[in-house]
């Protein structure tokens, strides 16, 4: 079709959203660290590394009701609270550790350079995602930060959305529950899903 004088020139927006635990860094080792120091503390059995590592990207609470089912609320509650101290405390004494995964610095500078906007969607908090990204030199690589994704919180759309419609980006929903599916974590061992 040509394009009939005084109508505006559209461009297309490269946008690429990331999560930030398990895609960006690894930060599974710290993550037990802490979950380990919750639930010791709490006179809980604490379950292999391999094992807890399903509850990653899960808020704490949820976190906390999968790897104890059953558990009242308020000590569940108390233990999410314990993770975050320990948590913190491993960070205000540099025992954090989350190495970016290889060749993600190399593919952030290639997208950044490459025009795409880049931008972080995660169950982390808004504090440790930026003090992550900092420590990577991301600090102002992302435009859009959003520190509570799981499906369960309908906020980011409620907040995204308009920021989209606004800047006339275009967005394409997928969802698992609604066309897709929900594969659950692939490990070298355990190549098929559960179901």
């Amino acid at each position: 079709r040509q394009r009939q004088a005084g109508e505006a020139q559209v461009s297309a927006v490269k946008l690429a959203i990331f999560d930030c635990d398990g895609t960006l860094v690894d930060s599974g080792a710290t993550i037990f660290a802490a979950l380990k120091t919750s639930l010791e503390a709490h006179g809980r059995v604490v379950p292999p590394a391999r094992e807890a590592r399903r509850v990653v990207g899960l808020s704490l609470f949820q976190a906390m009701e999968m790897l104890v089912p059953g558990t009242p609320a308020d000590e569940l509650s108390s233990m999410a609270e314990t993770y975050r101290q320990a948590f913190q405390g491993m960070r205000a004494a540099g025992e954090v550790e989350e190495p970016l995964f290889e060749g993600i610095s190399e593919l952030i500078e290639a997208m950044a350079s490459d025009g795409w906007l880049l931008a972080v969607a995660t169950g982390k908090s808004d504090r440790g995602l930026r003090h992550c990204l900092a420590a990577h030199g991301f600090g102002e690589r992302f435009v859009s930060l959003q520190a509570y994704c799981i499906i369960a919180g309908r906020d980011l759309e409620r907040d995204l959305v308009p920021l989209l419609h606004d800047q006339k980006i275009g967005l394409m929903a997928w969802s698992p529950l609604a066309g897709g599916f929900l594969s659950g974590k692939f490990t070298r061992e355990n190549q098929q899903a559960d179901d």
